[in-house]
């Protein structure tokens, strides 16, 4: 199993400000993912 977020987006309670971080996939995020990517496009 796993997790990752690659954008969150909330705004600060106190002051209302939006804030908003953004990181690309981390690389063990990618090996895990690309034999589900794989599978999803035979079955296409």
């Amino acid at each position: 199993m796993a997790l990752h977020a690659f954008k969150l987006i909330f705004i600060q309670p106190v002051t209302g400000e939006k804030l908003e971080f953004e990181i690309p996939h981390a690389s063990e995020f990618k090996k895990l993912v690309a034999p589900v990517k794989q599978e999803n496009r035979d079955e296409a």
